[in-house]
């Protein structure tokens, strides 16, 4: 038996965080506390570009995040028709209004069924131009865009965002113990359970890599000294896990520079690596919505076993919506605890309730807060309690 944390994009919303900027030249360092909104599937593009600008006036070195021209024409003309008007780029990126409207997992299944569609109609036609300008290998470079920016946007945020209810959360699940499902791509939870010296990148996601790979040249050993006693489990992939671009099959795990030395710093995780010592190229292995998101099979399979064996899950942020059918359909197969206990922290309370006792088959849920911040605030009070 045990304790599951089940984490969606409502667990990465609040980031309440110092953010200190490294002056190599002049040996000096500047903290700035800060408090951003993070990035959400609806409005992605806002968020994204927000963030970015935010930070940007902070650092010696200015953090980039730009977005191609193909992919925001693809994006402009696609929503255009969908919002019965026309939009532009500078809608996308700073009308929050519209930007609201654009989902990026909607967009990302939607350029995926295109290119489905593409390839179909090349196979009947036998055709054999595959030059710049043949629908299919445009579409393909969007695919790719968009992948690259959704990819670059959180490599910025956990660069730089050294999360205060994140770090308040791994402390709790190092002390209390507890496995996690983070259908998240970013690894703010996850830098915070390394940073507590009882968990590791290398055994701490229930994956074996092929490789470690440092982004800063230099093996880390402190890193991986400890024996993971908790799980993450990350069924959508993780910003700082590869594969080869060759199609070689296996993971590799890229770890991130050393925080002191972030703040004038642009090295970080990127959609594509090269590793020179190897002489090797990989690519991300985010799954975003569509026809390829069941990536990871063996995660799934250890995901049945924790959730067969819970007897407490406390999801944060996790609402099932029209994107999530699949982890509908998965959580279908599992028998869960008949005395299972379900803690909800969303704000959507009515809709929230109803899709977990249809999914979970139980009425034993409770909506215990409407924010991450706020569990969080309620986990410092306890252990204030208990040391008083």
């Amino acid at each position: 038996m045990g304790r599951v944390y089940l984490l969606g994009a409502g667990a990465s919303r609040e980031l309440k965080f110092s953010m200190t900027t490294a002056d190599l030249a002049l040996k000096t360092t500047k903290t700035n506390k800060l408090c951003k909104a993070g990035l959400l599937s609806s409005g992605y593009f806002y968020d994204a570009h927000n963030f970015a600008q935010s930070i940007k006036a902070r650092l010696p070195i200015p953090a980039r995040l730009d977005m191609t021209d193909d992919l925001s024409r693809y994006i402009c003309e696609y929503y255009s028709v969908l919002l019965g008007r026309s939009i532009s780029k500078e809608d996308i990126l700073n009308n929050e209004a519209i930007s609201r409207k654009i989902n990026i997992e909607t967009l990302y299944r939607h350029i995926e069924e295109e290119i489905a569609d593409l390839q179909k109609k090349e196979k009947e036609s036998q055709s054999q131009d595959f030059g710049v300008n043949d629908p299919l290998v445009k579409m393909c470079f969007v695919k790719r865009q968009l992948v690259k920016y959704i990819h670059r946007s959180l490599s910025l945020v956990c660069n730089y965002c050294y999360s205060i209810c994140h770090r308040i959360l791994a402390s709790y699940i190092i002390k209390y113990r507890g496995d996690v499902i983070s259908f998240n791509w970013d690894i703010l939870l996850d830098e915070e359970m390394q940073y507590t010296g009882q968990w590791n990148y290398k055994d701490g996601y229930g994956v074996k890599f092929k490789d470690i790979i440092y982004k800063s040249g230099k093996k880390q050993d402190t890193f991986l000294q400890n024996k993971s006693d908790n799980i993450i489990f990350k069924p959508h992939g993780s910003i700082n896990w590869y594969r080869k671009v060759n199609g070689e099959k296996g993971l590799y795990l890229f770890i991130p520079v050393k925080r002191k030395v972030r703040g004038g710093t642009l090295d970080i995780l990127g959609v594509s690596e090269y590793d020179k010592n190897r002489n090797q190229c990989y690519f991300t292995s985010i799954i975003p919505p569509g026809i390829k998101r069941k990536a990871f099979p063996d995660i799934w399979v250890q995901i049945k076993d924790v959730l067969e064996r819970a007897d407490e899950i406390i999801a944060i942020g996790f609402s099932f919506n029209d994107n999530d059918c699949y982890v509908k359909k998965k959580f279908e197969g599992i028998n869960f605890n008949k005395d299972l206990k379900i803690s909800l922290i969303n704000p959507e309370t009515n809709r929230t309730l109803s899709m977990y006792k249809d999914v979970f088959k139980t009425n034993n849920i409770v909506n215990t807060y409407n924010t991450f911040g706020d569990y969080c605030q309620w986990i410092v009070k306890q252990e204030q309690m208990k040391i008083a």
